[in-house]
């Protein structure tokens, strides 16, 4: 029988306890780190296991705390890059950067309070009850598909510094695969509930039952082994298959300090004409270009448009072409133009999500950076796909890839293949770059789509509708980049499923809740 503590030892004990939890909030910002900065290791499964043990057993206060100190450490970890960013291109030195750094520490600490405190109030944590665990669990599991969701939805127009929960899981091929049947969501669900299950085990030395969650990850994985490969011999067995053709990645890897002048105009251009050379001589039947990559408004007769046209016309090469389009008077739309040869216009893609501070102002504010005069960007309206001579291409306009929407909506719309053209140079050689490319990975397996990315400044590929990346590469100079496209008209479960996936979590959660209050009520 263990002896009790005296009064004055208990007290010590638990401001020395507590003193070591708030050490490990601060620590639990580095495995974090390594799903945010797309680092993959072994552990990517367990990122939320010491957040997790944070709350359990804290008091509100300690919740508070400790989401206050992780959220600081977090934000000073991931978004560093923003002091010399802002500083480098905005001319306003380092105050505005380290304001949003501080506005992300409010937004991530208020974050991990929401959690704690939901876990504190309406999970069940009774463990005179031998299944509690398990409900606990499932809750999780569901809150988290809501705070996915939730947060896709409201910061949908934040994307560069969106974290959404199941974007580590994009490393593993196997593990994103369910995300075809049910959406992303899934791949969300199944996280909470491992890392909860982890974490109460740890708590209350249950040290066998880990075994369960080591168990639960095999299964997981086995299940998108078999997804993958019924969807390998569905492609390969499918009659109506569409032929692959043969695309090229035109990217000028230009710094935003480098960007087009009296300077180098002349220079950037004969850049660019080779690399369409290039794509010419390798029988290219679509070029795919970068988000602005010619820096001026649209106009029919451009000088810049007129010898691209003469070069690819020959050839038969349709050009998919970012250029901005003027709406009114200092106000443009950010578009995709594709241009077949003779250079007719086949259809023009607007982005539909601008960036807040960067692109549209965010409570009357701007980033100085991303601000040219009084210009402003006007979102596009339309889900429709860009026709071209070898199918139809959905646009994702750079940020539109971290979110589901813009591909999804294509896609019901008819997408065969899928485009992310962007421009990653304001955050080039940080992880913002490597993470853009797993969002991409995910949007080709929920939609079932080739996805061909060309970010200026960042990373360039093909990732096929398997999830296999086929092509990866970084920003190393002006490049030309050969991919082949396997267009197909599959419409996955997961464009539907996943709504239900969130409704279905919703209900349970309440239901769990409700049951726990219950609980909770009766024992006292």
């Amino acid at each position: 029988m263990k002896k009790k503590l005296p009064k004055i030892d208990q007290v010590a004990f638990a401001k020395k306890h507590n003193r070591k939890m708030n050490w490990l909030a601060a620590l639990a910002a580095i495995p974090i780190t390594f799903g945010i900065q797309m680092i993959s290791t072994p552990f990517n499964w367990l990122i939320l296991v010491p957040i997790f043990y944070l709350c359990l057993d804290a008091t509100k206060r300690q919740i508070l705390t400790r989401a206050v100190i992780f959220g600081v450490t977090a934000s000073v970890i991931n978004f560093n890059w923003l002091i010399n960013s802002v500083a480098n291109y905005s001319k306003t030195g380092y105050l505005f950067g380290i304001g949003l750094i501080i506005a992300f520490a409010i937004f991530f600490s208020l974050y991990t309070s929401l959690v704690g405190l939901v876990y504190y109030y309406l999970l069940p944590k009774n463990r005179h009850y031998k299944s509690y665990w398990i409900w606990a669990a499932i809750a999780g599991g569901c809150f988290g598909v809501l705070l996915d969701w939730s947060m896709e939805h409201i910061g949908r127009s934040f994307a560069t510094c969106l974290y959404l929960n199941y974007i580590p899981a994009s490393t593993n091929l196997y593990a994103i695969q369910p995300a075809s049947i049910f959406g992303p969501y899934i791949i969300t669900f199944f996280g909470a509930m491992l890392n909860y299950l982890v974490a109460e085990f740890i708590k209350v030395k249950k040290w066998k039952l880990l075994v369960i969650t080591f168990v639960c990850i095999l299964i997981y994985l086995a299940w998108g082994a078999l997804i993958l490969n019924n969807y390998q011999q569905n492609l390969v067995n499918n009659p109506k298959k569409d032929s692959s053709f043969k695309a090229a990645i035109i990217c000028e890897n230009l710094l935003p300090d480098e960007s087009w002048n009296s300077t180098n105009g002349d220079l950037v251009a004969k850049q660019l004409f080779a690399l369409t050379q290039v794509a010419i001589k390798n029988q290219a039947r679509l070029g795919i270009w970068t988000e602005t990559a010619i820096p001026w408004t649209y106009d029919p007769d451009d000088n810049f448009i007129n010898f691209v046209d003469s070069l690819s016309s020959p050839s038969g090469m349709t050009n998919l072409i970012g250029v901005n389009t003027v709406y009114a008077k200092n106000v443009l739309l950010n578009s995709i133009y594709s241009i077949a040869p003779g250079k007719k216009v086949l259809g023009r893609y607007d982005k539909r999500v601008a960036l807040s501070l960067a692109e549209k102002p965010f409570l009357g504010i701007t980033m100085p950076f991303f601000y040219y005069g009084n210009i402003q960007y006007k979102e596009g309206v339309s889900d429709k796909p860009l026709n071209t001579p070898v199918g139809k291409a959905g646009m994702m306009l750079c940020n539109e890839s971290v979110i589901t929407d813009p591909s999804w909506s294509s896609v019901k719309e008819g997408a065969n293949f899928l485009i992310n053209p962007g421009n990653d140079g304001w955050f080039a050689q940080t992880y913002l770059s490597r993470q853009h490319f797993y969002y991409d990975r995910m949007r080709a397996v929920e939609t079932r789509k080739d996805v061909v990315v060309n970010n200026n400044n960042g990373y360039c590929g093909i990732i096929k509708s398997t999830g296999e990346i086929e092509v990866m590469e970084n920003n190393d100079g002006p490049k030309t980049i050969m991919v082949d496209i396997s267009p197909n008209s599959f419409l996955p479960s997961s464009l539907i499923m996943s709504n239900y996936l969130v409704i279905f979590s919703f209900l349970l959660f309440i239901s769990i809740s409700i049951w726990n209050i219950k609980v909770i009520k009766n024992y006292k």
